[in-house]
């Protein structure tokens, strides 16, 4: 059983049983600290609480901006009322976990329109199209995103999850908007439009509207009329029918900057790019 020194409960210090996994000693304390942009730190409230932040500036003035999860977001504090934060591991305090290197450091923001990957069993290497609704900083960059075209199977609302950086990118060129220069990324309300004017070989590497979202599949047969068949990566299986409207070319989001697939003949080996050999 605890008591609180802060927190009241009508005119008496509040009184509850903790469990022990939710207790720890006082971290340590220096009387003086120089902080710096990207330190992480704790920040006091009034309420005797302490909460997980990290330095965005310092002023000469002995006061530092400090940010929480959304980084468009910045309180100012004095330094009184900062403390570096700690973490307690195996019964030791240690020193905080690193804030991102800046090659992980964030790339999108609240508002941005991206494309979402899943791990999940039958949506393998499919991208899809999600609003960026907050973002979160732990350690690494976590994303919270809203699907545009997934509901949430419990809700009329549509599907949020929070993502990894690994797991997502912006918006794909499309050579439909005169996006092929790959410095350049898609726009949203064409997104879900393939290359109407593409025509494509035999062993392209093409994206497949599949499910509400794009999927990474291989050109196995070119029929008449400009009618294709595909084999969809990770499904295992063959699609018919896909027409221009319903393809895209292939491209890769490596280092922070798109590279397009070999194509046709020139491919790598069906191994390399994760295909089952047909």
């Amino acid at each position: 059983m605890v008591e609180y020194t802060y927190c009241e409960q009508g005119t008496n210090p509040r009184v509850e049983f903790v469990s022990i996994d939710n207790l720890r000693p006082r971290p340590p304390l220096k009387p003086h600290h120089d902080f710096k942009s990207g330190d992480k730190v704790d920040t006091y409230n009034d309420k005797g609480s302490w909460l997980e932040g990290h330095i965005t500036s310092t002023l000469s003035d002995g006061r530092s901006f400090v940010c929480y999860n959304d980084p468009n977001q910045k309180f100012l504090f004095p330094n009184e009322k900062l403390r570096a934060h700690h973490e307690w591991i195996d019964d030791h305090w240690g020193p905080p976990t690193q804030q991102p290197k800046k090659a992980e450091q964030e790339l999108f923001r609240k508002g941005d329109w991206v494309e979402v990957s899943s791990d999940v069993d039958g949506y393998l290497e499919t991208w899809f199209l999600a609003e960026v609704v907050e973002v979160r900083v732990q350690g690494k960059f976590k994303y919270l995103v809203r699907y545009k075209h997934l509901l949430d199977d419990n809700s009329p609302k549509y599907l949020e999850e929070e993502i990894d950086a690994q797991h997502i990118r912006p918006l794909a060129p499309n050579t439909r908007d005169g996006d092929a220069k790959l410095g350049l990324v898609g726009k949203v309300d064409t997104w879900h439009i393939g290359d109407c004017d593409a025509k494509y070989k035999l062993g392209d590497r093409v994206d497949a509207w599949s499910l509400s979202g794009w999927r990474y599949a291989k050109i196995i047969e070119v029929q008449n009329d400009n009618i294709y068949k595909v084999f969809l990566k990770g499904d295992e299986q063959e699609k018919d029918n896909f027409d221009p409207i319903t393809l895209r070319r292939h491209y890769d989001w490596v280092d922070r900057k798109w590279e397009i697939a070999s194509q046709g003949s020139s491919c790598s080996s069906d191994e390399e790019y994760g295909f089952a050999q047909i």
